[in-house]
């Protein structure tokens, strides 16, 4: 039925097992569609740019769905064994497959515990997304899967999950809280051993909380982040990449766990002013956070500041 605009609506009767790839596909007037138990495998792109499709029931009993099942149904806003408005249940694979919701209207997501895996870009561009908590059990963030989720405030992630991608809340402008405890106007990560490039590049954040188990933070992890004032790294970090703090034109306090030499013996990429607003915040050294000052850092302007310039990779601009 590939781009059979006039269809508004369609009856799958129940020995049906299998729809195909593009089954569906820019179908942009069909409305309603009710999927039978008997499905169990739907194809990538099936539903792909049905625009005026709202809602779609799955049986529980779809064990496999193929990538951009249901992308850029603009106006999507439940799919699911249960349904309801405003909603995507998921109860139908382990794993959500890459673009499968990107650019839908989707508000809130409920995904089970069965769930593993997020795929590359599954919610990219669902703007009128809220919230969302995954599961404990989910292993793997794939790129940019909730990039420019421009309604997003709030994420829970769970310790379990291990591998995120890049890009996964860029431009998430009105994120401010994600971790496994969360909080508002603060980021807490608990799940991997760096952060990923461009990770939570323009968001809304605060303060960001970094855990012991981070040893690097990629380019552009918060570039852009604007409102960040407040920022609290481990010692264990060991190099912070080119833009990861870039922009960051609102960042005042460094709250460093280690001692000044550590902090010196950090590398620190800064070509291109990639990371000034690090390097000219308030470091106060051998600090857990604003409750625990530690030594505390030179001030800016202070001709006693300890950065170590040498230390910061310059790159002559090509």
């Amino acid at each position: 039925f590939y781009y059979c605009t006039k269809l508004k609506n369609i009856n799958i009767p129940d020995y049906v097992a299998t729809i195909g790839t593009y089954a569906f596909a820019n179908c942009t007037n069909l409305e309603s569609i009710d999927i039978p138990e008997s499905v169990h495998s739907i194809g990538g792109e099936a539903f792909y740019a049905c625009t005026s499709l709202t809602q779609v029931v799955l049986s529980a009993n779809v064990t496999n769905i193929g990538r951009s099942v249901f992308k850029n149904c603009t106006n999507l806003v439940s799919a699911g064994p249960v349904g309801g408005d405003f909603n995507i249940q998921f109860g139908w694979t382990q794993v959500i497959p890459d673009n499968a919701f990107s650019d839908c209207n989707i508000i809130t997501v409920t995904m089970p515990t069965t769930i593993t895996s997020i795929g590359v870009q599954a919610f990219a561009q669902c703007y009128n997304l809220k919230s969302i908590t995954i599961p404990d059990g989910v292993i793997n963030i794939g790129d940019s899967a909730f990039s420019s989720c421009t309604g997003l405030t709030q994420v829970i992630l769970p310790e379990s999950v291990t591998n995120i991608g890049e890009s996964v809340f860029r431009n998430c402008i009105n994120l401010d809280s994600a971790g496994p405890i969360g909080g508002q106007y603060d980021i807490q990560f608990g799940w991997m051993q760096q952060i990923p490039n461009n990770a939570f590049e323009e968001c809304d954040i605060v303060s960001v909380t970094v855990p012991d188990s981070i040893s690097r933070i990629g380019s552009d992890a918060f570039g852009n982040c604007d409102k960040l004032t407040n920022l609290i790294l481990p010692s264990n970090v060991k190099s912070i990449m080119q833009g990861a703090f870039w922009e960051c034109t609102g960042l005042i306090h460094v709250y460093y766990a280690g001692s000044e030499n550590d902090w010196n013996e950090m590398y620190i990429e800064n070509w291109d002013d990639g990371n000034t607003s690090l390097i000219n915040a308030t470091i106060h050294y051998n600090s857990t956070g604003p409750d625990d000052p530690g030594t505390g850092g030179p001030e800016i302007g202070d001709s006693s500041s300890a950065l170590n310039w040498k230390n910061c990779f310059v790159r002559p601009k090509q």
